[in-house]
């Protein structure tokens, strides 16, 4: 409530959404000293947490069939899903950052635009390709930042071009005269260069800018060595450009990145660096990007199909020669990515066959009532019944993104899963960006890098911290004033009567902020979500300095929160 002074009295509370906060509107600077001490904690186990697009299942000693598994048994299941498993995206950039660290991903939101990939992404600072207006109003939505997005398609409606300078995307490509034709005089552009000699010269001659040049080998190139021939060419345009008076400063060596966990990076990645130090030293002052989609996404994504019906094929003796297998999913859907991406799809049996079981020729074919939607012509399966499932491996990458809903048929519903190891990596490094929950309710929002802060002389026990941290994203303010504006307590993992599963002491953690900024100012106190705590509030001072104007009438609240 509203109070007017410089003392909130002391209460206390029970809080099982593990978050609480304090929210204070008047003019700053002010200097606020938060006393808490928590009185009990709860261990409860780690089951879920939420990202903005929705919840996803924490892995713990579990697998991703495991996982299929236990929904494929749900009674009454009989649509298609898919599993998405977060760590796989997250450890694609860590390794992306340490075989390429010049190379800044931009990723193809073409590929796979599911809201968890592009939020995820989003936390651990990609860019973005987009192709369309709606890709970018779809980035833009998730707080990212003009300048990670450039607008990457050749051809594009003058209406987009438009969108995009309203949206404020610093960067686009073209391939054509016309397309220069189209865009207004003073914005930069970045080029695909085919016959670059004469488009460069109808950029100088409407006062565009060329940034950069742009290239692309092929969606899933698999001779890793084109792109040092590449980047070799690239530098011939950059040498052109200057000749003309431009001062290029971009290469964006595009996409085709392996995605299959048996197609390492390495190769292609020893390539690139080699052509990089030897065209493009870092002393130029070059800045490198490129466009991955399959690399990130396409081993992320299991797809989980069911038989509806089976169709046994007999000679003129009877004898059962092949059976045509009829799944809930097909090239309308998930497996169009075998017609327009030229896949291959080998399926695995959700329950392994019995060993003495002979495979006989099949065919799979998907539901609807064309007869060109058929997944696989020919492949050598054990006896199969209706309902059993064909597990679908690395099925992130264009199939979700180009898939329809040709007779009716919904596509599949993809479920999120998120590795212990990557939920406790998330937790550190992305901040305010993700949000975990227990089953049992208890909450932790993740910060920035800690800063250690005092701990009360009656804290009780070495092995519990306490940590100030800040929000990963704040508006308008810089990384080094956001401890003014969220605090997060983190009491550690209490280590005491594990047997019991219960700790009966007191922790208590003091804190001063000081607010110097004119803004809307929330200071939340969070604690790990495996803890429900009992908090006791002892008190919270606020003092107003007296210089400047200021008013010493302020609102006071405290929020339960549970998320």
């Amino acid at each position: 409530g509203r109070y007017s002074g410089s003392r909130l009295d002391q209460c206390t509370f029970t809080l099982y959404g593990g978050n609480w906060r304090f929210t204070l509107n008047g003019l700053p600077p002010w200097l606020i000293h938060i006393t808490v001490e928590v009185t009990r904690t709860t261990r409860e186990p780690l089951l879920e947490c939420n990202f903005f697009a929705g919840s996803a299942r924490i892995l713990n000693e579990e697998t991703v069939m495991d996982v299929v598994k236990d929904l494929a048994q749900d009674l009454g299941q009989d649509e298609p899903f898919y599993i998405l498993n977060v760590g796989d995206i997250v450890q694609k950039i860590k390794i992306w950052r340490l075989k390429m660290p010049r190379v800044k991903p931009f990723y193809a939101v073409k590929c796979n635009d599911d809201p968890t990939v592009l939020e995820i992404l989003a936390a651990l600072g990609t860019g973005f390709d987009c192709a369309s207006k709606a890709e970018m109003q779809k980035v833009l939505q998730m707080g990212v930042d003009p300048s990670r997005i450039i607008y990457a398609h050749p051809c594009k409606p003058a209406s987009h071009l438009r969108q995009a300078a309203k949206f404020n995307i610093p960067l686009m490509t073209f391939d054509n005269e016309t397309e220069l034709l189209k865009c207004p005089l003073g914005i930069k552009f970045g080029v695909l260069p085919q016959d670059a000699g004469p488009l460069l010269a109808t950029a100088r001659s409407l006062d565009l800018n060329i940034v950069g040049v742009s290239f692309h080998v092929g969606s899933g190139c698999r001779e890793p060595a084109v792109y040092y021939r590449a980047i070799a060419a690239a530098k011939q345009l950059f040498d052109e450009a200057e000749a003309l008076g431009f001062t290029p400063n971009l290469l964006d060596i595009g996409g085709g990145f392996p995605g299959c966990r048996n197609s390492p990076l390495d190769e292609v990645a020893d390539h690139v660096n080699k052509a990089l130090d030897e065209f493009f030293p870092e002393d130029t002052g070059v800045k490198v990007i490129a466009e991955p989609g399959r690399y990130v996404v396409a081993s992320a994504f299991t797809l989980a199909t069911s038989i509806l019906a089976k169709r046994e094929v007999c000679d003129n003796n009877g004898t059962i020669t092949s059976v045509m297998y009829y799944i809930n999913d097909g090239v309308y859907g998930s497996f169009n990515c075998t017609i327009y991406d030229h896949q291959t799809v080998h399926p695995i049996l959700l329950e392994e066959p019995a060993k003495d079981e002979p495979y006989m020729p099949c065919s799979i074919w998907g539901p609807t009532c064309d007869g060109l939607d058929q997944v696989i012509s020919e492949i050598r399966l054990p006896r199969l019944s209706c309902g059993d499932w064909l597990i679908w491996p690395e099925m992130g990458a264009y199939t979700l993104a180009a898939a329809g809903t040709f007779n009716g048929f919904p596509l599949p519903k993809v479920h999120v899963v998120v590795p212990h190891h990557t939920w406790l990596y998330l937790e550190e490094h992305l901040g305010s960006t993700v949000n975990f929950n227990s089953v049992g309710g208890a909450s932790f929002l993740g910060g920035c890098s800690g800063t250690n802060l005092p701990v009360a002389e009656d804290s009780v026990s070495s092995t519990n911290s306490a940590y100030c941290s800040c929000a990963a994203t704040f508006d308008n303010i810089n990384l080094e004033e956001q401890l003014a504006q969220l605090t997060v307590i983190d009491v550690g993992e209490i280590r005491e009567d594990c047997s019991k599963g219960k700790y009966n002491g007191k922790v208590a953690v003091q804190l001063m902020i000081y607010i110097k900024h004119w803004n809307f100012v929330t200071v939340a106190c969070q604690f790990r979500q495996h803890t429900v705590v009992e908090l006791h509030v002892i008190a919270v001072t606020v003092l107003i300095f007296p210089f400047g104007s200021y008013s010493s009438i302020m609102t006071f609240q405290v929020l339960l929160w549970n998320l």
